[in-house]
């Protein structure tokens, strides 16, 4: 039972615990599938009080970044459409620095679609109660490995 009006579970979350390695495991075999001809870093983090999920992708066969200072980016996966060019254009406000192809765009929604199916949310900032599976980080290239635009 939900205790806040806004909670949402994933479709292939199963009510059951599973260990933020297993978790990982299952979405890295979700994101081979959906995309063969990429690759993904998916790591997880245990810590107190939580947990998180950080899905990297390393390796494209199509053009990802338009404009960015390098080829490391964390994302906020909320807001990936702020991350096209048109949007940074239209919203003098987002002083975002980071300038995505559409079809990245488009592919880094389906690896947060993917990922989300496993986790669920029964938060409400406003009372000040957080709840979730795992909480996810969204990067292109990693710091200590950059981003390879490459062919399949």
């Amino acid at each position: 039972m939900a205790y806040t009006q806004n909670a949402w579970k994933g479709e292939k979350y199963d009510g059951k615990w599973h260990s933020a390695a297993e978790i990982a495991k299952m979405i890295r075999k979700d994101l081979k599938k959906a995309f063969p001809d990429c690759k993904f870093s998916v790591t997880k983090q245990d810590y107190a009080g939580g947990r998180t999920i950080t899905i990297s992708l390393m390796r494209a066969p199509f053009k990802v970044i338009e404009k960015a200072s390098s080829n490391y980016i964390q994302l906020n996966h909320l807001y990936l459409d702020k991350y096209l060019s048109s949007s940074n254009s239209a919203n003098p406000i987002w002083r975002q620095k980071v300038i995505l192809t559409p079809k990245a765009v488009e592919t880094l929604k389906q690896v947060v679609k993917i990922a989300q199916a496993y986790n669920y949310s029964d938060c409400d900032a406003m009372i000040d109660y957080f709840d979730v599976n795992f909480y996810l980080n969204l990067e292109i290239g990693k710091w200590n490995k950059p981003f390879e635009e490459k062919e399949a």
